[in-house]
C-alpha cells in the first residue's frame, strides 16, 4: 500500500511547496489507540528536498486535543518527529504506532 491510500490528506493546505513549485504533501492517519501521525514531504520537511518523508507523532489527551509525543523506536531520540524516511519506513513506523498501548481513557 501507499501512504496516500493509508492516510487522509491534511485539511490545512501545505504552505511549503518545493523550490521547483511542486506542491508539498501533508497527510494524517488516526489510530484507534489514541495516537495519530502526520506525514510531510515539502521543501522544509526533514528529507523533503531529497524526496523523503518526515513523520510526526501525536497523542490524544483527555480534553480532546493532540500534543506531539516522543516514543522510543518511533521518533528520533528525544524528538517528536523523525525524517529522511522512504515510503516503506513510514509504513513500518505506522504499524508500530498502531501497536502502542492505548492512551485513551474512557470514563
Amino acid at each position: 500500500m501507499k501512504i496516500q491510500e493509508l492516510c487522509t490528506k491534511h485539511p490545512i493546505p501545505v504552505q511549503f511547496d518545493f523550490e521547483d513549485d511542486r506542491p508539498g504533501e501533508l497527510y494524517d492517519r488516526y489510530f484507534n489507540n489514541g495516537y495519530k501521525v502526520t506525514i510531510a514531504r515539502h521543501g522544509y520537511s526533514l528529507g523533503g528536498p531529497q524526496g523523503l518523508y518526515e513523520l510526526g507523532l501525536w497523542k490524544l489527551f483527555s480534553h480532546g486535543t493532540y500534543d506531539m509525543e516522543c516514543v522510543e523506536d518511533i521518533t528520533a531520540p528525544g524528538d517528536t518527529v523523525i525524517g529522511f524516511l522512504n515510503e516503506e519506513e513510514v509504513i513500518s513506523l505506522m504499524d508500530k504506532v498502531s501497536e502502542l498501548p492505548s492512551c485513551v481513557i474512557f470514563n
